[in-house]
């Protein structure tokens, strides 16, 4: 009776081992996330193909658009680089045609002087005479 009092009461020197549940069948299924379905499969593929050609052209799309922009930017800083030197050109014989209006104006000046002077000596010579004249007449 006191071997009795332990743990199991009904030792078995020899137990038997249990059977281990038989595994279900299973087909084999290489993506584990797949529907076992190979219609919903092929669903599945062509619009993850659909998606990446749309992703494709999105991309394609805004690649072109950001080329064009790109474009725009050049052409828009190529015709300001045009007005600007059209602006330099302008200035420049703006300024060259006030250089040769101010020289012909000094060139003019310096022929008004010039006939001022003749006139001047010319007058001058001729007062001399008369009032040599005058002098001669007088003396």
């Amino acid at each position: 009776a006191s071997a009795a009092v332990g743990p199991n009461p009904n030792p078995n020197p020899n137990p038997k081992p249990k059977p281990k549940p038989k595994p279900k069948a299973q087909t084999y299924n290489p993506d584990p996330n797949a529907s076992p379905n190979p219609k919903v499969d092929e669903d599945l593929r062509r619009l993850e193909e659909e998606r990446l050609a749309f992703e494709q052209e999105r991309r394609k799309r805004r690649d072109s658009a950001e080329r064009e922009k790109a474009a725009a930017i050049a052409a828009r800083v190529a015709l300001e680089r045009q007005q600007i030197q059209l602006d330099v050109v302008r200035e420049e014989r703006e300024a060259a045609a006030a250089r040769a209006v101010r020289q012909e104006r000094e060139q003019l000046e310096a022929e008004r002087r010039i006939l001022e002077a003749e006139r001047e000596s010319r007058r001058d010579a001729a007062e001399r005479e008369e009032a040599a004249a005058v002098a001669a007449r007088v003396g």
